[in-house]
């Protein structure tokens, strides 16, 4: 695991004294439909702030009212920053690996940071390989470089 001072090393020179935040990016499918496949949600990172993406959760459920936490969803995700493929084999890793429910929290840890530079375009592609429509919601988490 990288350590902090590692993980700022990722900051252009000029950045390093910035002001850092905490910071999360959703990217949301409500619904994604049973059997979809390669359905695309896509954000902008803020103009404002670079961002180091340092893990990745995901939060699925039925789409009934209330909502029922799905624990072992059967979808898949590609993901895109800007014009990187970090699915570099485009084939969708599973979210059930770091899908989280009120009784386990596991995030996906990522083994070296994503440093994301600001106003930034990232699209995430998810295939759903379940019977039933879902609402998917994953967050990258991380820490925000302002003023950028």
């Amino acid at each position: 695991m990288l350590s902090f001072t590692d993980v700022l090393n990722l900051v252009p020179p000029s950045k390093r004294k910035n002001a850092r935040l905490p910071g999360i990016y959703s990217l949301t499918w409500l619904p994604i439909a049973a059997g979809a496949s390669n359905q695309p949600a896509t954000l902008t990172t803020q103009n404002s702030s670079d961002f180091i993406a340092l893990q990745l959760k995901a939060y699925v459920t039925s789409t009934a009212a209330p909502p029922v936490e799905t624990t072992a969803p059967q979808l898949t995700m590609t993901i895109t920053v800007g014009s990187n493929n970090y699915t570099v084999d485009n084939i969708g890793i599973p979210v059930g690996a770091f899908s989280s429910s009120a009784s386990e929290r596991r995030p996906f840890l990522f083994s070296f940071p994503w440093y994301i530079e600001r106003n930034t375009t990232l699209t995430a592609t998810l295939t759903s390989l379940f019977n039933a429509d879902l609402n998917v919601r994953i967050f990258l988490e991380g820490i925000r470089i302002m003023n950028a």
